[in-house]
């Protein structure tokens, strides 16, 4: 059953870049999944997870949700003082969560290439034309990615060329570069109770009817919100490094991220 929105979300006609933001995890990336599954029911999944041995807070069972050939998971690499940017040399490993042994690509050469590296993932990776790609856990790149519009920009124009919509679940962390987006949603708090999740549209340019200010309840249907069980952990295990391979993960360590189970 597809979900829906009240009213209903208007039509996005060309690839446009969103960004749906809360203060709460969960609800952020339900309702990153919400836009992106309207935009492309059969979306692909970009699941940022922390470091290994780190939590993610409010993760969401997305086995339930998107097919493991269409999930992609990237681990971020442990930052190298408390506070400190992300150190782009260092490995973000991206893998197929049915392949969690072989190594796609690496987030970070997107910012430096990203013709080269899409055009590289494009060729171990189903990308369909057009096709919706939502960023979940996006906060972790938010806080640890430089933020340099030019360079989001021109990454989010490459993504716009390929016919891919990409959809970024984050929280309220202030950036310069989400002004390159087309659309950024506001998840707004719930006052309680069992009302259905609520989007509002912050800032809407480019091909949709959406205006800033239209307000939109995410209806229950297709499982959102889901009924969340008590806590686990879900590890995947990563490859360990080889000497000189930049794109490998350290001895051991693993792509792991708490989950409702």
């Amino acid at each position: 059953m597809p979900i829906e929105f009240d009213p209903a979300l208007p039509e996005f006609r060309a690839p446009t870049h969103v960004v749906v933001r809360g203060a709460d995890p969960t609800a952020s990336n339900l309702a990153g999944y919400a836009v992106a599954a309207s935009m492309d029911p059969e979306l692909a999944l970009l699941e940022i997870r922390p470091g290994a041995g780190a939590s993610t807070p409010g993760a969401v069972r997305w086995e339930d949700r998107v097919a493991p050939e269409r999930h992609l998971i990237s681990l971020a690499p442990e930052p190298e003082a408390a506070g400190e940017p992300v150190n782009l040399l260092a490995p973000w490993p991206i893998v197929r969560a049915d392949r969690p042994q072989e190594i796609l690509s690496n987030l970070a050469e997107f910012l430096a290439a990203p013709e080269a590296s899409e055009q590289a993932l494009r060729r171990r990776f189903p990308i369909r034309h057009p096709m919706a790609i939502l960023i979940a856990n996006g906060w972790i790149v938010a806080r640890r990615f430089p933020d340099i519009p030019d360079v989001t920009g021109r990454l989010m124009e490459v993504q716009k060329r390929f016919g891919v919509s990409v959809v970024l679940a984050t929280d309220r962390t202030p950036r310069r570069d989400l002004a390159v987006f087309d659309v950024v949603f506001d998840v707004l708090d719930a006052d309680g109770g069992e009302e259905p999740m609520r989007l509002r549209c912050a800032r809407a340019t480019g091909s949709t009817d959406l205006r800033a200010g239209d307000d939109f309840r995410v209806l229950d249907a297709g499982g959102l919100p889901p009924s969340l069980g008590p806590s686990g952990t879900v590890s995947v295990a990563a490859p360990a490094t080889t000497p000189g391979d930049p794109d490998s993960v350290g001895p051991g360590s693993q792509l792991s991220a708490s989950a409702k189970l």
